[in-house]
């Protein structure tokens, strides 16, 4: 694949593809360009700030939309996990479920939505459902605290199913990442 280099007006050199197709013996770069390359000497110092703060101003604005959809999901998977925590105080586990997995639809990587649809689950007894949300909760936490309440309701929930090696080592886990938790001490 050969790259062809044309210059436009401004002095910007616009690298591109041959163009295929009926006239493919013709060199344009139309249709798909892969590289825009400032030749600042050609260009005279107010094009050079135009095209400067052009370039920021696109990419503040760029920045600016990613950002705020990124916060907009948060703030729905907010949403859901507040009512799937509704939910569960009136135990209605399986309605709470639901919130919570809207909510990691959302945000996959969220630790409390995580965390709170392993509790919906263990509380449905679907034990070893509970114990991939926890594990995924204990990964995807920065909070040593966070993570610690992940391993030991893990440890808690192989507790239920009898694998009690597995449990005996969550329990650890919980006690490596917050060395204070008695139940967890208590447990082992």
């Amino acid at each position: 694949l050969l790259s062809i280099f044309s210059r436009n007006r401004a002095g910007i050199v616009i690298a591109g593809v041959p163009h295929s197709g009926k006239n493919a013996d013709k060199t344009t770069t139309r249709g798909i360009s892969l590289e825009v390359v400032f030749r600042y000497s050609t260009m005279s110092r107010r094009t050079r700030n135009i095209v400067k703060y052009s370039l920021l101003g696109t990419a503040a604005a760029v920045f600016l939309l990613l950002g705020a959809e990124t916060a907009s999901a948060q703030a729905s998977g907010n949403r859901y996990i507040r009512k799937g925590n509704q939910l569960y105080e009136k135990l209605d586990f399986t309605d709470a479920e639901v919130e919570y997995q809207r909510a990691l639809s959302k945000d996959s990587l969220s630790s409390a939505g995580l965390f709170n649809l392993g509790n919906s689950l263990y509380q449905q007894k679907r034990y070893e459902d509970a114990a991939r949300q926890y594990t995924a909760s204990a990964k995807a936490s920065g909070q040593p605290l966070d993570a610690s309440a992940a391993h030991y309701n893990l440890g808690n929930t192989f507790m239920s199913g009898k694998p009690w090696q597995q449990a005996v080592d969550a329990y650890k886990q919980s006690l490596l990442k917050n060395p204070s938790d008695q139940n967890a001490r208590y447990n082992l």
